[in-house]
């Protein structure tokens, strides 16, 4: 681990907790990884949550996009790089990718953290936490505005929904249900025989508000038609909503997925379902390649 030219860069191990039946890193895993070193990053220039708890302030992140380019196997050693960036209106842009063993980029994202005010609730603006930060070399920089965030229109039609119960453990330092955990959920309603073929491929979510352990939630995902199993660019659409004590709902996380097939396009094959093939090994599948 190290701070150089005001990158933080780290290697860390991907676990085989952490990829699925077919020896891939879930989604989830890089999310992982990524929050953990942005959050050691802040830790090391003493603006961590415990430090700016300290000060009546927080991070709080308003938005991630991430691109994944492979999902590793098991076992990799993974090398992090995340930088700052200049501050943009008010949010705190920061860079992140991971690199493979052999220095391929697996993935990278573009987050938008937030510094809030404990007492108002309220950001407060990020320039002075960023001159403690310093920045990164601006050739590094990724585009901070990353555009409208999503809506669950009234056309898309609903191919998941569930109701996922918050454990104790999903809570953070905040005392809020964690980012990932939302991403979790969303994930955690699809089909399996579409997860079984199927990766993301960017993932772009939007965090709205908080959400305790005592909230009910719900979560569901909507398409444009019904018919994404046979389309090789699926695009997805996730909402979790809580309830409020008038009755109501109310939107917490919105998200778009867009996914690529796990062996290639469907002309060319690459359909793979685990429950009509039984008999199959999943680690690992003969005559199937990885997905790249």
């Amino acid at each position: 681990m190290k701070i150089e030219n005001n990158i933080f860069s780290t290697r860390v191990p991907l676990y085989s907790f952490q990829v699925d039946s077919f020896n891939h890193a879930h989604l989830a895993s890089y999310l992982q990884i990524l929050q953990e070193a942005a959050a050691r990053h802040s830790y090391e220039r003493k603006l961590g949550v415990p430090q700016l708890r300290e000060q009546g302030l927080t991070w709080v992140l308003a938005r991630t996009k991430v691109m994944v380019n492979r999902y590793a196997p098991w076992p990799s050693d993974l090398d992090i790089l995340t930088w700052p960036q200049e501050p943009w209106k008010l949010y705190f842009p920061r860079g992140t990718k991971v690199l493979g063993p052999d220095g391929e980029e697996l993935c990278r994202s573009l987050s938008q953290w937030v510094v809030m005010d404990l007492s108002s609730h309220r950001p407060v603006k990020p320039q002075n936490l960023a001159n403690m930060f310093g920045v990164a070399d601006p050739s590094l920089y990724y585009p901070p505005d990353l555009g409208k965030r999503v809506e669950y229109s009234a056309n898309l039609v609903e191919i998941a929904a569930h109701a996922p119960a918050i454990q104790y453990m999903d809570a953070d330092l905040n005392g809020h249900v964690n980012n990932i955990v939302y991403a979790q959920w969303m994930m955690a309603g699809l089909p399996h025989a579409f997860l079984d073929n199927f990766q993301v491929a960017e993932f772009d979510i939007a965090y709205l508000a908080e959400t305790q352990r005592h909230d009910t939630v719900a979560v569901r995902t909507g398409a444009v038609d019904d018919k994404i199993m046979e389309q090789d660019s699926p695009i997805l659409v996730h909402e979790i909503r809580k309830n409020l004590a008038d009755g109501t709902t109310a939107p917490v996380s919105i998200a778009r997925t867009s996914w690529k097939r796990r062996y290639g396009p469907i002309n060319s094959g690459g359909v793979f379902c685990v429950e009509d093939h039984p008999s199959t090994p999943l680690l690992p599948i003969a005559g199937l390649p990885y997905a790249r």
